[in-house]
């Protein structure tokens, strides 16, 4: 059930998100090449690297009774092929400092804290594992600026290790 929520809250997030868009450069592979924002990784030691000030956006608030900060790569202005989110859940105000993957219970409230990702690429959907860990190393009132990593998985395909992630992101 609360898997169910927050992606309906992550979904929520992104499509908000994606509202601010217009357009971008990208190279014949896709890949965003221009721009002061960008989401970058290793996906099982391939870099993904996305750069657009108009595909790349954070957003933190508060979602009932947690507090969220969520920062998507969506080129092309589609959450679809190859696009990255980032999500975080908090009970307490989003701050500088390590999420963890794993619904970690926040009380008897029923809030918790949860880091994840969501990666789609090849035509599948990525969820991640426990292992996800969404360090936020700076929050400005226009940006958002961290580090993550972590394994995601899709039925029927082969694990992907996310490594070396680093994201800064305009706030909207």
């Amino acid at each position: 059930m609360k898997f169910a929520i927050t992606t309906a809250r992550v979904a929520l997030g992104a499509a908000a998100l994606l509202g601010t868009a217009c357009s971008s450069s990208t190279d014949s592979t896709g890949q965003q090449t221009s721009g002061t924002y960008y989401i970058r990784f290793q996906a099982n030691g391939t870099l993904v690297d996305y750069h657009s000030d108009v595909w790349v956006n954070a957003s933190i608030a508060k979602a009932g009774v947690e507090y969220t900060a969520i920062a998507v790569s969506t080129p092309n202005g589609s959450a679809g092929e190859g696009s990255m989110n980032l999500s975080v859940f908090d009970p307490s105000p989003i701050t500088t400092k390590t999420y963890s993957g794993g619904i970690t219970p926040g009380g008897t409230s029923g809030t918790y804290t949860l880091a994840q990702l969501i990666y789609v690429t090849g035509n599948a959907h990525y969820d991640s594992a426990n292992d996800v860990r969404i360090t936020i190393t700076e929050i400005t009132a226009t940006t958002l600026r961290g580090t993550f990593q972590g394994t995601v998985s899709s039925p029927g395909k082969p694990n992907i290790a996310i490594t070396n992630g680093e994201f800064f992101s305009k706030r909207s």
